[in-house]
């Protein structure tokens, strides 16, 4: 996988001059280096990066043989197209660089979790049911109050030398919560039988959904619906309870689009219903992914880099219009991979 990714970053942008230069003063005051250069860093720090996190899964024998291999191959694909949208938009270049600097943060956590992770250790974390959801209320709580961002939603702090988004760090806190919750009273059950203790853990959730819902932030809130309601179902066994929940939300959510309440709910709806009249962002997206094709047109060779936010909000378009459908069911079936084995 390093060796493809090697390639594919030479094979991708073999007509960029090796005297071109990329200025990293973002990162760092008056840093600016051979691009060329840079690739070639860039390539060994994630072989690095890899074989360490490979030979630290190897000593303790808990080799996997498809999580691990999947994140390698979402992790370089990932920083192979930011480092292609930073040949046509000078602006994104740096975001390879930072991308790498947060990949080897996370490989570092990744690693630790390995090495000292047992079930005493497991067992100390699920005994912090409350301060789980009590972060999670205040994260959001703090970025209501003084977040920013765009469409009048606040979903993101700005420390000065980075923004932060709260929400990422809260989705991981009541999985804990969650987790740790059944875990403790015992209510977990492959059988399906009911259990009639998880009252406590619905209000719990119930009051950071609705904070999510007061700050606007209808993705993260999807997710986390999702996700917990499938720990719930899971450990209690009663889906039925899932199923009417589930109903509830998206009556909810045809109440909300009919009376505007929140407005990003009908925004959002009318942007997938009505593309033409309400998102030239979407359209050019819609228009780049069908321009792929079958094999694409290309690594290197689309024009995705001229969609707005293209770098985070439709990276999978430019999957989708340089690799074509073959790339682009190639990410979903990884993804699928990695769930099936999780």
């Amino acid at each position: 996988v390093v060796t493809a990714f090697h390639f594919l970053t030479i094979v991708a942008f073999k007509d960029i001059p090796l005297t071109s230069s990329l200025d990293l003063s973002r990162l760092i005051p008056g840093l600016e280096l051979s691009r060329a250069w840079l690739d070639k860093l860039l390539s060994l720090m994630f072989a690095l990066l890899v074989y360490i996190a490979y030979m630290t899964i190897n000593r303790k024998r808990r080799t996997d043989f498809v999580i691990f291999p999947v994140m390698v191959c979402l992790c370089g694909m990932g920083l192979i197209q930011i480092l292609r949208l930073g040949y046509d938009d000078n602006s994104l270049a740096y975001l390879v660089y930072r991308q790498l600097v947060f990949m080897a943060l996370g490989f570092g956590v990744f690693v630790g979790i390995i090495r000292f992770m047992s079930f005493r250790v497991l067992n100390r974390l699920s005994r912090h049911q409350a301060l789980y959801i009590l972060l999670s209320a205040g994260l959001i709580a703090l970025t209501i109050a003084i977040g920013h961002g765009k469409a009048g939603r606040a979903i993101a702090i700005n420390l000065g030398f980075m923004q932060v988004m709260p929400v990422e760090y809260v989705k991981i806190l009541v999985v804990l919560f969650a987790a740790s919750f059944f875990g403790r009273r015992g209510a977990v059950n492959p059988t399906g039988v009911s259990s009639s203790r998880a009252l406590p853990y619905v209000l719990m959730i119930a009051i950071v959904l609705s904070l999510l819902v007061i700050q606007k932030d209808i993705g993260p809130l999807i997710v986390m619906f999702g996700v917990l309601a499938t720990m719930y179902g899971t450990a209690t066994g009663r889906w039925l309870r899932v199923g009417l929940a589930g109903a509830f939300v998206i009556v909810a959510a045809g109440v909300a689009y009919m009376t505007h309440t929140p407005s990003i709910v009908r925004t959002r709806f009318d942007m997938f219903l009505h593309p033409f009249t309400n998102s030239d962002q979407t359209v050019r997206a819609l228009w780049a992914q069908s321009a792929g094709g079958a094999l694409g047109s290309g690594w290197g060779q689309g024009s995705s880099f001229r969609i707005a936010e293209v770098q985070s909000d439709f990276n999978f378009v430019v999957f989708s219009e340089e690799l074509g459908f073959a790339g682009a069911a190639l990410i979903i079936i990884l993804y699928a991979a990695f769930a099936w084995a999780g």
